[in-house]
């Protein structure tokens, strides 16, 4: 029930308008990235399209559309599940084996970029994070306060690179590309299930594709997904009333376009990151590690 209380409250949250709390400014933009695990050659471009594309207008489309570190928001918006699917081989937008641009990358995920401001100040110790679905758990994920580890690649704290050390700096502006999730392919005979608990394929899943696809077929009904971001001064893992808080609230589609419409155009949102620590309040992902931020 108090579950339920929560994915309730934080689905009204989910507005497209920067949300103001006293005098702080949350704005979270969500956007489709590559996945940064299992990624030969990194990520290296996006973060800075991101903080770009965050700042001064949140969700502004930056970089090169037919490359995989291209930036664009578009908070709220509809995913279909493809478009959302992690792997462990060369895949991009539900589709094995791109070519191009798109020729080593492994997948996509699901990024929550923010912007907070305000007069007072604040540290990113403070910051937490919830990501929770309505009906569908599977991609929930949390970080709580003290979690989020000073990134220079990817935060700026008042136009400064925040570096390892700088948690408890006080700032007034907060600009950060954002943590990131995704559902699982693996390239072994395991996927991941909705409990985050490996289990083997059907015997008739051979290839990439085929994996790829199989888990793209256990979304059987849209949800809604809301992520979170919230200063947690009463350091009670939730966004209490009063706490200063901003969300934004996508729904992923469980019905799936043809791969040949979607794929290798360089048209999705991107984004792309390096993991860092994390905490989890569900063993969601548990054996891929596949939660991230950047």
């Amino acid at each position: 029930m108090k579950k339920a209380l929560l994915i309730l409250a934080l689905c009204l949250l989910g507005l497209t308008a920067p949300q103001v709390h006293a005098d702080f400014i949350v704005t979270v933009e969500s956007s489709i990235g590559p996945n940064a695990l299992n990624n030969p050659t990194g990520i290296t471009d996006y973060p800075p399209n991101a903080l770009a594309g965050l700042d001064p207008v949140p969700g502004t489309p930056t970089g090169n559309p037919a490359q995989p570190d291209y930036y664009r928001g578009a908070a709220p918006f509809t995913i279909n599940s493809n478009q959302i699917i992690a792997t462990q081989f060369p895949s991009w937008n539900g589709v094995a084996n791109p070519t191009g641009a798109f020729a080593t990358q492994t997948g996509n995920n699901l990024f929550f970029g923010v912007v907070i401001q305000s007069t007072t100040a604040f540290s990113l110790s403070q910051l937490a994070f919830i990501g929770a679905g309505n009906t569908d758990s599977r991609m929930d994920f949390s970080f709580s306060a003290g979690d989020f580890v000073a990134n220079p690649v990817t935060m700026r704290g008042d136009g400064v690179a925040l570096n390892p050390g700088d948690e408890t700096k006080l700032i007034h502006k907060l600009v950060y590309s954002g943590v990131h999730n995704a559902l699982f392919a693996a390239n072994n005979a395991n996927y991941i299930d909705a409990n985050g608990n490996p289990q083997p394929y059907p015997l008739s899943v051979v290839t990439d594709q085929q994996k790829i696809d199989f888990v793209q077929s256990l979304i059987t009904n849209s949800f809604l997904f809301t992520g979170t971001y919230f200063i947690d001064r009463d350091l009670s893992d939730t966004p209490s009333l009063g706490e200063e808080q901003g969300s934004v609230t996508n729904e992923i589609n469980a019905s799936v376009p043809e791969p040949s419409s979607t794929v290798l155009f360089g048209t999705i949102w991107l984004g792309g990151l390096v993991a860092w620590r994390i905490r989890r309040k569900r063993a969601m992902l548990a054996a891929s590690n596949q939660v991230q931020t950047i």
